[in-house]
């Protein structure tokens, strides 16, 4: 489960087993024992009892909750879980890695910038997602981060190097933030071999509103 600002609910495993919920607004977790004498109104189980965990105003139960899950006040826009399908980033490529990051600084044919060189699933906190390198912004100085000055526009990306770049999903949205602010949900990884070889390149979201 992925907590954001508007609410949060953390389970806490010690010798009682109790839970903790912290509830704002109207949302509210309630846990009952799964014994002869269940008590929606439970507030706590000992080591040994089994409990069932429902969240939201509609009573979310586990099997409505899985990997990638985000909750939130899907009807309050402000306090709405955000979906993006687009952001900068910086990519740092290891430098053993067999992997490189070739985009044309201007489109080619019908597709976009990356979309058909770079397009692989990238592993995200909550989800494993298709997506690309859509454009690279530039090389970056992996000890002050910032950007290294270039004449010409830079297409390529080499192991050992780190670079700003953008990167767009190819499906639907998912929940991503910025690394400053949430490093769960602020960071993801690529993999070699069309997403099923071994770690390639690592990446920290630096931007979900650039655009």
């Amino acid at each position: 489960v992925s907590t954001q600002s508007t609410w949060e609910a953390v389970v806490s495993t010690q010798s009682t087993w109790e839970a903790v919920v912290s509830t704002q607004s109207t949302w509210e977790a309630v846990v009952s024992t799964q014994s002869t004498w269940a008590n929606k109104n439970t507030k706590q189980a000992v080591a040994g009892e089994r409990v069932e965990i429902t969240v939201g105003e509609q009573g979310c139960s586990a099997n409505m909750i899985f990997a990638g899950s985000v909750m939130g006040k899907a009807r309050a826009d402000s306090n709405a879980p955000q979906t993006v399908t687009e952001f900068e980033a910086d990519v740092s490529i290891l430098a053993d890695a067999k992997f490189s990051i070739d985009v044309k600084a201007t489109n080619v044919g019908s597709l976009f910038r990356g979309e058909e060189t770079t397009e692989q699933p990238f592993d995200f906190p909550l989800v494993s997602a298709p997506a690309y390198f859509d454009k690279i912004l530039g090389l970056v100085n992996p000890n002050t981060g910032k950007l290294l000055k270039s004449k010409k526009p830079v297409e390529s990306v080499m192991p050992g190097q780190t670079a700003k770049v953008t990167v767009r999903l190819s499906g639907e949205g998912i929940p991503l933030d910025e690394y400053a602010k949430f490093r769960e949900t602020g960071r993801f990884l690529v993999r070699g071999d069309q997403g099923q070889g071994s770690l390639v390149a690592v990446g920290k979201i630096t931007s979900t509103d650039w655009m």
